[in-house]
């Protein structure tokens, strides 16, 4: 179905312009690979032309954000979906006309409970992320499950206190080595969006830690491709 309606925005959008609808793929360390392999793939077999930057752990946010202003302004960019974890605020760099990043991680993280037999009604969910595009559309989604919901960020006063009681906890900070095993209780579910759990500390209690990579990167990558759809739509109508 997905693929259906990708094919024919692209194609809709080819019969308009004459050219190929374009996706940029921004890639700001080396763990956001795999999903810009499975986009670059799904575009080629979409008709869907791709434009891949890859700058590896040792490209700065500000490379990142530079690059990002750069398409912004490319009238041949008609999407830009950055793949991977998006730390020190580059993700706030993208024009919201070209972002195919749109509540993607909140969409991903839903469906990658739900699809694990994860039961969100009546849960207490603490989200570390206070953010528009994960932190809020997140909260908000979750509310419409009817779980229980708390809002952290890194500023929150005795954060650990809050993470000891949550039943499943969505961290997104960017942070490596913010939430320990200490802070979670047992039986605890761990979605770690920033990098931001001790591994190790973990090991040794035994949490269910879910990082942002296989399940999670598959499903944000087809809701990346969904929004690129509507994206491409929208141009052929201008």
């Amino acid at each position: 179905m997905l693929e259906t309606e990708v094919k024919s925005a692209a194609e809709s959008f080819r019969e308009k312009r004459g050219r190929a609808p374009r996706l940029a793929l921004v890639c700001a360390n080396d763990g956001s690979e795999q999903q810009a392999t499975e986009l670059e793939q799904a575009c080629k077999e979409a008709g869907i032309a791709t434009e891949v930057q890859r700058f590896g752990n040792g490209g700065t946010a500000r490379d990142v954000m530079n690059y990002i202003r750069v398409l912004n302004a490319d009238s041949g960019t008609e999407a830009i979906a950055l793949c991977g974890r998006q730390e020190n605020g580059t993700a706030t760099a993208v024009d919201f006309r070209k972002d195919a990043n749109r509540i993607a991680v909140p969409r991903a993280v839903i469906e990658a409970l739900e699809k694990g037999g994860v039961s969100l009604e009546g849960k207490h969910i603490v989200i570390i992320n206070r953010s528009r595009r994960i932190g809020l559309p997140l909260a908000k989604m979750l509310l419409d499950k009817n779980a229980t919901v708390t809002i952290c960020h890194t500023k929150t006063f005795d954060l650990s206190w809050h993470t000891s009681q949550a039943d499943i906890l969505i961290t997104a900070a960017g942070k490596p080595g913010l939430v320990s095993g200490g802070m979670v209780k047992e039986g605890a579910i761990i979605v770690d969006l920033g990098g931001d759990t001790d591994a190790e500390s973990m090991k040794e209690k035994e949490r269910n830690v879910i990082p942002f990579t296989g399940c999670l990167d598959a499903v944000a990558a087809a809701v990346i491709l969904k929004n690129a759809a509507e994206i491409f739509s929208n141009g052929t109508s201008r």
